[in-house]
C-alpha cells in the first residue's frame, strides 16, 4: 500500500508484513533466560546465552554472552544465525528497542528473554535496509512510544506493538542503492569516530597520569604515609526524597540529581524541584564549598558546589561539608584519583549495581597533610587538568557532530531523500 506521505514508488508496510516465519510459525521469536554461569562461552563447542549488551546500535557483539551450564539443555530453535535481526525488548529506556543485524556469528549462541529475533522476507525488504529503518530516528521515536512499564529502568516492548510498526519500503533496486551508499558513508564516518575516540582516550590517559603523579609520585617525596578517615575531616549527609503527603509549610526548592553531577563540575540544564519541609531544608541543602558526591551510578563522582543559589540534593547524593582541615578541591581530586586507580571500589557495596554508602565513605582514608599543602597541590593539579579542557571539549563536540550526521543520514535513507534524483529519473 502506498500512502500520500510515501516517496514515489515506495509502499507503506508494517514490520509484521515483511518478516518470514520460523519453523514454529512465529515471525518474531523471543529467547530464554536460564540461570547461567557468570563466565562467557568462549568456545563454539559450548552453548551460550546472549546478554542484551551483545546488541549495540547496528553492531552485533557475540562475545557478550553467558555460558549455559552443562546441567541445562540448549534450545536450538532460538539459536542465532547470520541474517537474523535482533532487537532488545526489555530494560532501561535507553537500552530497550536497540536493533542490529547479525552479519556473522559463531555457532551455539541463543537469544535471551530480553530480546527478539526475526528475519526479513528478502523478496520484499533487504535485511540491511530493515536494520537502517529500525536505527532511523522515525522508527526509534515510534518504538520509544510503544514501550510500557512503570519504571524508566524497566520497560518492555511487546510483540504485538512492535509488529505494527509501519515504515516506507522502496523497490528492491532502490534498497540496494540506499544500502550501498549508506554503508560507504558510514565506513568513512566510523573511521573518523574511531580517530575521535582514540584522541579522547589519550586525553583520559593524560588526565589519569596527572592525577597519579599528584597522589603517588609527588606525594611519595613530600607527604607522610599517615591518613585520616574522611568522617573526622568533614560532616557527611545523605540526600533524601522527602515525604510530601503529610508535610505542611513546604518550601519549593531545586535539587541536584545524580545526572547533574560530573567530575569537577555540574550540569544544571535539567534541574527538577521538590517541596521540602523547613526543618529538613538545612540537612539536604548545599552551600558554597560543599562537595557533592554520587552515592550510586558512578559511585564517588564528585564536584565542589560554588554558587550561592539555593540548591538541595536528592537521595542518591552525599553532601560532604569539609572542616578547616580539608580542602574541597583537594578532596575531589583525591576521589577522582581513587576512582581511576580502582581503589574506590573497596568502599562500595553491591555486585551488579554499585553504591557508596555513607558509612563506607566516612571510612575513606584521606592523606593527612596540612591544608595549605592540600591547596597548593590542588591548585597545581587543577592548572594542569585545565590545559586538557579545550582538547576534551573538541573531541566531545566532534563526537556529537558525528552522531548528528549519522542520524541525518539514516533519516535521509529511510525517507527517500538519499535517492530522490535516481527515483525521479526512474518513475518520472
Amino acid at each position: 500500500m502506498t500512502t500520500p506521505d510515501s516517496p514515489k514508488g515506495w509502499s507503506t508496510m508494517s514490520i509484521g508484513d515483511v518478516l518470514v516465519p520460523f519453523q514454529n510459525g512465529k515471525v518474531i521469536s523471543q529467547g530464554w533466560s536460564p540461570q547461567c554461569d557468570k563466565e562467557p562461552s568462549d568456545s563454539p563447542d559450548e552453548w551460550g546465552v546472549l546478554k542484551t549488551t551483545a546488541i549495540q546500535p547496528g553492531a552485533f557483539q557475540p562475545q557478550h554472552n553467558k555460558r549455559l551450564p552443562p546441567t541445562l539443555s540448549a534450545d536450538p530453535n532460538i539459536e542465532v544465525h547470520a541474517g537474523d535481526l535482533l532487537l532488545t525488548c526489555a530494560g532501561p529506556r535507553s537500552r530497550c528497542g536497540i536493533p542490529c543485524l547479525v552479519r556473522h556469528t559463531r555457532p551455539r549462541l541463543m537469544t535471551s528473554g530480553k530480546m527478539y529475533r526475526f528475519r526479513a522476507n528478502e523478496a520484499i525488504v533487504l535485511p540491511e535496509f530493515l536494520e537502517l529503518v529500525l536505527l532511523g530516528p522515525s522508527a526509534q521515536r515510534s518504538i520509544n512510544e510503544m514501550k510500557t512499564g512503570t519504571s524508566e529502568s524497566g520497560l518492555n516492548l511487546t510483540h504485538a506493538r512492535f509488529s505494527m510498526l509501519r515504515f516506507a519500503v522502496p523497490p528492491l533496486p532502490e534498497q540496494h542503492q540506499i544500502v550501498g551508499t549508506v554503508e560507504a558513508v558510514l565506513s568513512r564516518l566510523d573511521a573518523a569516530v574511531a580517530g575521535v575516540r582514540n584522541a579522547a582516550q589519550r586525553a583520559e590517559g593524560l588526565r589519569t597520569s596527572i592525577l597519579r603523579r599528584a597522589f603517588t609520585e609527588a606525594a611519595a617525596s613530600d607527604w607522610t604515609a599517615d591518613t585520616t578517615p574522611l568522617g573526622q575531616l568533614a560532616d557527611l549527609s545523605l540526600g533524601k526524597m522527602l515525604d510530601r503527603k503529610s508535610a505542611t509549610g513546604l518550601h519549593p526548592t531545586p535539587y541536584l540529581r545524580n545526572i547533574n553531577v560530573r567530575w569537577h563540575r555540574f550540569e544544571l540544564d535539567d534541574l527538577a524541584a521538590m517541596d521540602i519541609r523547613p526543618d529538613e531544608l538545612d540537612r539536604v541543602s548545599v552551600r558554597p564549598g560543599d562537595v557533592v558526591v554520587c552515592e550510586g551510578g558512578e559511585p564517588g563522582r564528585a564536584a565542589v558546589w560554588r554558587s550561592n543559589d539555593e540548591m538541595a540534593i536528592q537521595k542518591a547524593l552525599h553532601r560532604v561539608r569539609p572542616s578547616a582541615r580539608l580542602d574541597a578541591d583537594f578532596f575531589v581530586l583525591y576521589l577522582d584519583y581513587m576512582a581511576r586507580a580502582g581503589l574506590l571500589s573497596a568502599y562500595c557495596t553491591g555486585t551488579t549495581i554499585k553504591h557508596l554508602p555513607k558509612e563506607k565513605l566516612a571510612l575513606l582514608p584521606v592523606p593527612a597533610i596540612p591544608v595549605e599543602d592540600q591547596r597548593r597541590s590542588a591548585t597545581q593539579t587543577l592548572s594542569q587538568l585545565e590545559q586538557l579542557a579545550p582538547f576534551a571539549h573538541a573531541t566531545a563536540n566532534a563526537a556529537k557532530c558525528a552522531d548528528g550526521l549519522r542520524r541525518s543520514l539514516l533519516h535521509s535513507a529511510t525517507t527517500g531523500a538519499l535517492t530522490k534524483p535516481w527515483r525521479e529519473m526512474r518513475y518520472g
